[in-house]
């Protein structure tokens, strides 16, 4: 039963060394406190709220030069003018494959996969606004009607290795001729 579980323990740690090896993670967040003040409504207003939007973005490399990109971002709600906008944000996904001999790259993007990109917003949600507007509104994104597939292929032209060399003596023997 030892054995076992030291084997075990042993090959999931090889996992993990394969995926550390080949996993990236890059996590971003703006995160700040704001001083809101409406002056030109109907009832002048001052609100302080907390800002927030992540971003995260993982890249997995494969075995023959493929590698998978999954990434997405979401504003959480804030003001804008008298209005509220609530929460908002989106999912995508890539697939690329470097071709061999610098041939370039193929990529499958996939962008909103869940189709969520839906940004909702209360006009007058602050403060009251002229005419006593006070509407709901929900604005689609294109990825949140039709799935978007994106193909691409990329390629650098010219060589990709070049070399300068520079020596700060010849310059100054140069000067002195």
């Amino acid at each position: 039963m030892e054995i076992k579980v030291k084997e075990f323990l042993k090959s999931m740690w090889e996992l993990f060394e394969y995926f550390a090896k080949r996993w990236k993670v890059i996590l971003n967040s703006l995160t700040s406190l704001r001083d809101y003040k409406v002056s030109y409504s109907l009832s002048p207003t001052e609100k302080r709220f907390m800002y927030q939007n992540i971003n995260i973005s993982q890249q997995i490399r494969l075995p023959k030069n493929f590698e998978i990109e999954l990434s997405g971002w979401y504003n959480f709600p804030y003001f804008e003018g008298p209005n509220i906008i609530k929460g908002f944000g989106a999912a995508n996904g890539g697939l690329g494959k470097k071709l061999n001999h610098d041939k370039g790259t193929l990529t499958l993007t996939l962008p909103d996969v869940f189709r969520s990109f839906i940004v909702p917003s209360h006009n007058g949600g602050m403060t009251p606004i002229a005419f006593n507007i006070n509407t709901t509104s929900t604005w689609r994104d294109e990825t949140d009607l039709f799935q978007v597939v994106k193909l691409t292929y990329s390629r650098s032209f010219g060589k990709n290795t070049k070399s300068v060399n520079y020596d700060a003596k010849d310059e100054e023997r140069d000067m002195v001729k």
